[in-house]
């Protein structure tokens, strides 16, 4: 058994316990513990994430100042952080650094704001700790940023502070762009917003997709129905319970965001790539909002926890096989045995992973 597997499991079961066991105070003590052990596997992970080795490429470019202006990938100030610990450390050091920040500030964001950390942590580790903080680690890091700090902004409404802050998230990742749009959305009502989804698919399909190769960067016409699919089945049973529960207005501006972050998927679904960038972090508002779902009495709760945790499973294993697939992996490696390579025993990568 590897130890993604092992761990993965672990916090499943966690997460099931405290669903039964809701006032054991015991089992709150767990999902902590098994997040300090996350993070310390992405801090001392070695070779593992589809581009470990392309932004360790990256990192050795930036030798000198000049270098970040000259670099061909990479936004300004993503390339400067790689500048600094180029001074200071190495790409070892800079990972561990960058990974331990981003799940300090997810702790942070799920701390103050989710009513079941445990399948909060659960959620967390199906598509934002396998795919984003593994694999692309200026987005990941963006993403934690503004799940911590942003939120807190537009909950209060700082508006200065928070354009000041989306501003030097894109330059980490250009595609933070999209949370200047978050005052304008809020404007609107949910159905409202709602009611855009369906329009902004119907827009996609007939129009950018005909038309949107020479506007949109990464074009393609693979439209990925599976994705779909878990999108429209996942924003459906969100909705569904929301729309029952009484007290509406503690979720609403969460609400919002979330409803808008579906809106753009469908906005540019043909795109693949894009659309999943594009909506990934308020993607990831679920990782509260299901959670809080749950502790709500509606006729569909069962069905609704089912689900979620029928999902959680799924998405796990998805992201383990995309591991396998994109980083080459041998054939004799499964969802189960997926091997976990630290930089103590960085050299048995090679045993794995079929690269040079």
């Amino acid at each position: 058994m590897g130890l993604y597997f092992a761990v993965f499991s672990a916090v499943f079961i966690v997460a099931c316990l405290k669903i039964l066991l809701e006032k054991d105070k015991y089992i709150s003590v767990y999902p902590f513990m098994l997040y300090i052990v996350m993070t310390a596997m992405l801090c001392l992970r070695f070779g593992q994430g589809t581009d470990y080795f392309a932004y360790q490429t990256i990192f050795e470019s930036m030798t000198s100042f000049s270098n970040i202006r000259e670099y061909y990938h990479g936004e300004p100030l993503y390339l400067f952080l790689c500048f600094v610990f180029n001074h200071i450390g190495n790409y070892k050091f800079f990972i561990a650094v960058i990974s331990l920040a981003e799940m300090v500030m997810l702790w942070g964001f799920i701390r103050r704001r989710s009513v079941n950390k445990a399948v909060s942590v659960m959620l967390l580790m199906t598509v934002m700790y396998v795919t984003y903080l593994f694999n692309l680690m200026r987005q990941g890091l963006s993403m934690s940023i503004f799940l911590r700090f942003g939120l807190e902004l537009i909950e209060k409404r700082r508006w200065t502070k928070y354009f000041a802050l989306c501003f030097v998230l894109v330059m980490l990742h250009s595609v933070s762009a999209i949370y200047f749009l978050v005052p304008f959305v809020l404007k609107f009502n949910v159905r409202s917003i709602v009611w855009s989804i369906p329009v902004c698919a119907i827009i996609s399909t007939v129009i950018l997709r005909k038309w949107g190769g020479g506007i949109i960067p990464y074009f393609n016409s693979d439209i990925r129905f599976v994705a779909a699919a878990e999108r429209i089945l996942s924003f459906t049973m969100i909705y569904i319970v929301y729309s029952l529960i009484r007290e509406k207005q503690k979720y609403l501006w969460l609400m919002k965001l979330y409803c808008f972050g579906t809106a753009l998927y469908f906005m540019f679904l043909p795109f693949s790539l894009v659309a999943s960038r594009t909506a990934a972090c308020f993607k990831m508002l679920e990782i509260i909002i299901v959670p809080s779902l749950m502790t709500e009495h509606s006729i569909y709760r069962k069905i609704f926890m089912y689900y979620f945790f029928m999902l959680a499973a799924v998405m796990f294993s998805h992201g383990i096989y995309g591991e396998i697939n994109n980083g080459h992996y041998v054939r004799s490696v499964n969802f189960v045995n997926f091997p976990y390579v630290s930089i103590f025993n960085a050299e048995d990568i090679y045993n794995y992973r079929q690269i040079k």
